[in-house]
């Protein structure tokens, strides 16, 4: 009873305070579900500590574990294609593993498909043994432009998960970084985006990741 109140008062405690704004768009929801259905799979991996490792509201990598970086790219396409953002979002570190998990979305009107509000819901339900992560579960929902005040809005954006995959970010793996040019990129060149195919590259299961 006591962690049932308390995950309502941390549900709202950072939106009542403020206005409302408009809901997040087509792309943004999209990606809020890649990171909310990643973190839900590994919440029983990191218990407690799970929420920690989601950098929502930092703006840095989607999760940092160690010396494990995850990009989480959702997608409403049929193949494994993602925009990267910024020549240096794939740039290696000595002794970290960088990894990119693509999950494939489609559209669907079924009874088990996937959206805004219903992963928030089952994220809180797994955290119901960790109360003192639910502020912080919502703080970083706030950063990311998600209001629980607008859950109905979101009801509509319905999907059921057609793939995922995880793939290492390795010598071998297709990327544009400044480790890869030969010379230093001009000053007045910025916001590179490229679009990187990484269909029958070798991956391994979400469901195996550690």
């Amino acid at each position: 009873m006591v962690n049932s109140v308390q995950t309502i008062i941390s549900k709202w405690r950072y939106f009542l305070a403020e206005p409302k704004n408009q809901i997040l768009d087509l792309d943004k929801i999209i990606g809020l579900i890649g990171e909310l259905y990643f973190l839900k799979q590994i919440i029983p991996i990191y218990n407690e500590k799970s929420i920690r490792l989601w950098t929502a509201d930092r703006g840095e990598e989607d999760f940092i574990q160690d010396q494990k970086i995850v990009e989480v790219k959702a997608s409403l396409k049929e193949k494994h294609e993602h925009i990267i953002n910024g020549i240096d979002q794939l740039r290696t570190q000595p002794n970290k593993l960088k990894s990119i998990c693509s999950i494939l979305l489609i559209e669907s009107d079924k009874p088990d498909t996937i959206n805004l509000p219903k992963l928030v819901d089952e994220i809180s339900l797994l955290l119901q043994p960790f109360p003192q992560q639910f502020d912080l579960f919502f703080r970083k929902l706030k950063s990311q432009g998600f209001d629980t005040r607008d859950a109905d809005e979101y009801l509509p954006y319905c999907y059921q998960l057609y793939r995922s995959a995880v793939f290492e970010v390795n010598e071998s793996f297709p990327k544009m970084t400044t480790d890869e040019l030969k010379d230093p990129l001009n000053s007045r060149i910025s916001k590179v985006r490229y679009l990187v195919d990484m269909e029958g590259l070798r991956s391994i299961s979400l469901e195996d990741i550690e």
